[in-house]
């Protein structure tokens, strides 16, 4: 889990599947380097909070990163998010 949203891309798809909606129209699909990992995580933080989920000191670096109780956090605030509406 560490390493799988490291990228963006499915932390991308996931984002579209569970919210029914576009994230990004023109993303990286195969990022290869930090920045272009980064591009991808950035679309999708502002996608949250476009959807007005709140992320306390979070941001795309530490998806990148790997930081595996950051992640898990998000997965949470995620889950209740979209579970109750």
């Amino acid at each position: 889990l560490e390493k799988d949203f490291a990228d963006g891309i499915l932390f991308l798809n996931l984002l579209e599947e569970i919210s029914n909606k576009e994230v990004a129209k023109k993303y990286n699909k195969n990022p290869r380097i930090r920045a272009q990992k980064l591009e991808n995580l950035s679309f999708c933080f502002k996608f949250l909070k476009d959807e007005k989920i709140k992320l306390v000191g979070m941001g795309p670096e530490d998806l990148c990163d790997g930081n595996l109780k950051l992640t898990l956090g998000l997965i949470w605030t995620l889950i209740l998010r979209f579970q109750i509406n």
